[in-house]
């Protein structure tokens, strides 16, 4: 094993991994969050989205070429965790795209002490999206640590 390939998989593995914890902190987060009123909802969120939308798609984006590249640079042995590793990671990018971002975007455009009358749905659609792309990350991140345990 050289040295660059025990690089990028050890970094797609972190990166991976600090992912899935990030994900997981806000699933948490948000499962306690459910019990809050629809204004204090929505000022949490558009806080959060506030950061997350500065931060994340650089790290995601990262976190993705760091596992494209294990996946090419590794032993044949791992290459496939880390391939598939990198597939999930590419999933939770789609997902983050297509569902999150226009779920964020609609948020972001509330009055915070008058949300729609659906919030309580858009509430539950955003967790949902989110859960499936925590799962994802959680298993990439398992994965990436097999993979560079036996690397």
């Amino acid at each position: 094993m050289s040295l660059l390939s025990l690089t990028f998989c050890a970094g797609a593995t972190w990166a991976t991994s600090l992912l899935a914890g990030l994900n997981l902190g806000s699933a948490f987060a948000r499962r306690g969050a459910r019990l809050l009123s629809g204004d204090a909802w929505t000022s949490m969120h558009q806080a959060e989205d506030s950061v997350f939308r500065r931060i994340m798609p650089p790290f995601l984006l990262s976190t993705i070429a760091l596992s494209v590249a294990a996946a090419v640079l590794a032993s044949q042995l791992t290459r496939w965790l880390f391939a598939v590793s990198a597939s999930l990671v590419i999933f939770d990018l789609i997902v983050t795209v297509t569902r999150l971002v226009p779920l964020n975007r609609a948020i972001a455009n509330w009055l915070a002490s008058a949300p729609p009358a659906d919030w309580v749905r858009v509430r539950n659609d955003w967790s949902r999206w989110h859960a499936i792309r925590t799962g994802c990350v959680v298993i990439a991140a398992l994965l990436a640590t097999a993979a560079l345990a036996r690397h």
